[in-house]
């Protein structure tokens, strides 16, 4: 489900959140606004990095800002932190670790300072929920939206997303790269198993210049598969070689 506000960016009491028309913006933004992503205690959710810090010129965002914490579970200390939401962000091989502590939000495991960490318009970070599956939980990423980014894989697996307010499928998805930057047949896209359905991986077909899943008939192109992103969510990118690569996703238009 997606929800949007038409004037602050600012995530207020939870009682400020309603279903509203979606508000059509101009430039690269389509207006300001959050996202409600639906996720289980004891889950682990890859939360997209679809908007940036609003009013801002650039297309960076601050953790603190992104993902709010309201109605999250939190913990006192970084003692008690396994009680508490978390957020794992990429850093290189490793992940900075973030918990929601009950006084500053969301605060560095390590250090203990407030989350001033900014990350890009495309990236993605990990969720992690305390718990059991028999509690859900809304959590909502809010900011200003920009519709198309380009995001610099690195060698090895990347945490992406493509900025959209609502789930679209993967065959949708327009994947672009400059020119001078190749995609390899060994790069790939790759949904996670969720409880339901098991992970899907789509590797770059260089002949028809898409992803597919491996193998022959019936899978030919994306759509032939009904893989979904549900919206205010990440997937996997899979980076092949030695390279960076520099790609741009653009997910279909608001209603497609």
């Amino acid at each position: 489900m997606k929800t949007w506000i038409t004037l602050a960016c600012s995530l207020v009491a939870a009682a400020t959140f309603a279903e509203v028309p979606v508000i059509e913006g101009t430039g690269n933004a389509d207006g300001s606004g959050f996202i409600k992503v639906t996720v289980a205690g004891g889950s682990e959710t890859i939360l997209a990095v679809a908007f940036k810090d609003c009013m801002s010129a650039g297309q960076t965002i601050a953790l603190g800002n992104l993902v709010s914490t309201t109605g999250l579970p939190s913990a006192a200390s970084s003692n008690e932190a396994d009680s508490a939401a978390r957020l794992y962000v990429a850093n290189g091989t490793s992940y900075l670790t973030y918990y929601n502590d009950t006084s500053t939000g969301w605060t560095a495991y390590d250090t203990g300072t407030a989350a001033g960490l900014t990350r890009t318009v495309g990236d993605a970070v990990w969720l992690v929920m305390p718990g059991t599956s028999a509690t859900t939980y809304s959590v909502y990423i809010k900011g200003d939206l920009v519709t198309s980014q380009s995001v610099t894989v690195s060698p090895g697996l990347n945490l992406i997303c493509a900025a959209k307010t609502e789930g679209y499928k993967l065959s949708a998805l327009t994947v672009t790269t400059p020119a001078g930057t190749k995609l390899r047949k060994a790069d790939y896209f790759m949904i996670p198993a969720t409880a339901s359905t098991s992970a899907q991986t789509f590797y770059w077909d260089a002949a028809n210049s898409t992803f597919r899943l491996p193998g022959n008939a019936p899978y030919t192109t994306w759509d032939d598969v009904a893989a979904t992103i549900p919206a205010g969510t990440g997937i996997w990118y899979y980076r092949s070689g030695t390279n960076n690569a520099t790609i741009t996703l653009t997910a279909p238009a608001q209603g497609e």
